[in-house]
């Protein structure tokens, strides 16, 4: 997966739970955003990412 993301991409991880995909994608491109029904989840996913929105 990596491997195809460019540091000018933009990403969605569908599913993102507590974020852990997004952490790596992170180090690639800072265009992520994170999806998850669990709104708990985001809320993780936003304070371990220090992520605003």
């Amino acid at each position: 997966l990596f491997k195809y993301i460019r540091n000018t991409d933009s990403v969605v991880d569908l599913g993102c739970a507590e974020g852990n995909l997004m952490k790596d994608i992170l180090t690639i491109t800072s265009r992520v955003v994170g999806v998850d029904l669990d709104r708990n989840y985001l809320e993780i996913a936003k304070k371990d990412n220090k992520i605003s929105n």
